[in-house]
């Protein structure tokens, strides 16, 4: 499992029991930005979710058994993305992949230069989907001798 808003991935058998837990360096706070709230009164209901960096946004693991986590490199409010809207950004930063080996241990990362927001993986293939621009990418999974 991977949380969307907290630095953890969790591996677990098929009854809920743990298996191994990773946490990695973030170059960003997991902490709550605002609690958000529920307002009621007379014309009715107002709700605002609390805001909180998001961390992971999928998870996916391939036939030798790594761990393949789309996460958030860094939170989008820097200079580029301040200045236009984001879906206009040819070349970004914000995402990227982490490769964990089936123990847990993180391999490495991989940068992406596109949006992301899913990911699957299918025999050798890894398909990674953004809903901006409904473009799916097609990468290949080679494996190192």
């Amino acid at each position: 499992m991977a949380f969307l808003f907290q630095n953890r991935i969790d591996n677990l058998t098929s009854t809920g029991a743990l298996i191994w837990r990773s946490e990695r360096e973030l170059d960003y706070g997991t902490e709550v930005i605002d609690k958000g709230f529920i307002e009621q009164d007379e014309k009715g209901t107002s709700v605002q979710a609390p805001k909180m960096n998001s961390v992971s946004l999928g998870i996916a693991s391939d036939r030798l058994g790594r761990y393949w986590v789309l996460t958030m490199n860094h939170q989008g409010a820097d200079e580029k993305t301040r200045s236009k809207d984001i879906s206009e950004i040819s070349k970004i930063d914000l995402y990227k992949l982490e490769v964990f080996r089936s123990d847990g241990v993180l391999l490495g990362d991989i940068p992406l230069d596109h949006h992301a927001h899913g990911i699957r993986i299918y025999a050798d293939s890894l398909f990674i989907w953004e809903q901006i621009d409904a473009i799916v990418y097609q990468y290949k999974i080679i494996d190192s001798i």
